[in-house]
């Protein structure tokens, strides 16, 4: 019997081990240790939130739990994967996209937010102005 493997961080990882991350994952931000995510959550306003490069999706989580309608972007399908088996929310919602070369229509959303993601991007100034 194969287990099912997860691509996290570059490894290979199993269930058991990614379910692990997503526990602490979960905890970290219930127990609010970060100050940089507590601060950026006072500023989320608006409906709709777009969360580029979520990841594993436990931040669009958290902000679906806020009461926000989020949906959360990445180009890994590997993370989409873990989002949405794991963090799955019914605000939340999760796609494969690179906003780069799949833009969104002005206006989608009225926030967006983009944590530990600008400096995976080739180029950042074209990010930004996407952005904007």
């Amino acid at each position: 019997m194969s287990q099912e493997s997860y691509i996290y961080d570059g490894k290979t990882l199993s269930r058991k081990e990614i379910e692990k991350i997503v526990k602490i994952s979960i905890n970290s931000l219930k127990n609010k240790e970060s100050h940089r995510l507590r601060e950026a959550f006072k500023m989320l306003e608006g409906e709709k939130v777009l969360d580029v490069g979520c990841a594993s999706g436990s931040i669009s989580q958290h902000i679906a739990q806020l009461g926000f309608k989020v949906h959360g972007v990445d180009v890994l399908e590997s993370s989409i994967k873990i989002a949405k088996e794991f963090f799955d929310h019914e605000n939340a919602t999760y796609e494969v996209r690179d906003i780069i070369k799949q833009p969104f229509e002005e206006n989608s959303f009225d926030c967006i937010l983009f944590f530990e993601t600008i400096e995976h991007v080739d180029n950042g100034l074209l990010f930004l102005r996407e952005m904007y």
